[in-house]
């Protein structure tokens, strides 16, 4: 389910870091179609039955998709990052284009391996 209030999230974004966030919305639906869009600490969130998946934070430079409960896969380590130092937060960190977003089918098998790990 879509909320209106990332759309204009997006809208208030800088305008080079809009295809980033739309690409990444357009993938969690992809993936999980009953993904419920909410906003939680003046960020786009997106949940499954009412918990936390991901969250995407724009940046005035850059975008960082964040894992709430990165599943543990066999690549994970090869595209995530740790968010912070006692997090156990992984996530794509300083986005800045589509073109650095791990092709669509691994993001996709991805998000649903943590939506599925929630």
């Amino acid at each position: 389910m879509k909320d209106h209030r990332i759309d204009q999230y997006i809208d208030q974004s800088t305008e080079t870091l809009q295809p980033v966030i739309i690409h990444i919305r357009e993938l969690m639906h992809r993936a999980v179609p009953e993904i419920v869009e909410t906003i939680k600490w003046n960020s786009p969130c997106f949940m499954v039955n009412g918990k936390i998946i991901c969250v995407i934070q724009a940046f005035k430079k850059h975008v960082n998709f964040v894992f709430h409960k990165a599943p543990e896969t066999p690549d994970t380590d090869t595209f995530l990052v740790d968010i912070g130092e006692r997090s156990k937060m992984k996530g794509l960190k300083q986005l800045t284009q589509v073109s650095e977003i791990p092709d669509d089918e691994r993001m996709i098998a991805f998000i649903r391996s943590a939506a599925g790990s929630n």
